[in-house]
């Protein structure tokens, strides 16, 4: 789990995402936080409620298009899988 997408850096990592499942249309896991003292702001942050949400990354395996009358093409995504981290 990086902060704010920023990928540079052992600073930016707060944690990890373990046991990433899709129930329905949500995406479910367990957040584990790094214990390092400096993150307890943002853990305090998550527990109020103050911080509720996170981007999880995906690739996406099948792409409908659709053409409108000028050439232009949406791209939907319909079927897509959560990336895991490397092992």
């Amino acid at each position: 789990m990086l902060d704010s997408h920023q990928q540079h850096g052992l600073d930016n990592v707060l944690g990890t995402l373990d046991g990433v499942r899709v129930e329905g249309n949500e995406v479910v896991g367990i957040i584990r936080f790094s214990s390092r003292p400096e993150l307890a702001p943002l853990l305090d942050d998550v527990r109020s409620g103050i911080v509720q949400h996170l981007s999880v990354g995906y690739q996406v395996t099948t792409w409908r298009d659709r053409y409108r009358r000028r050439g232009n093409r949406t791209r939907t995504a319909v079927k897509w899988t959560i990336r895991r981290p490397l092992s």
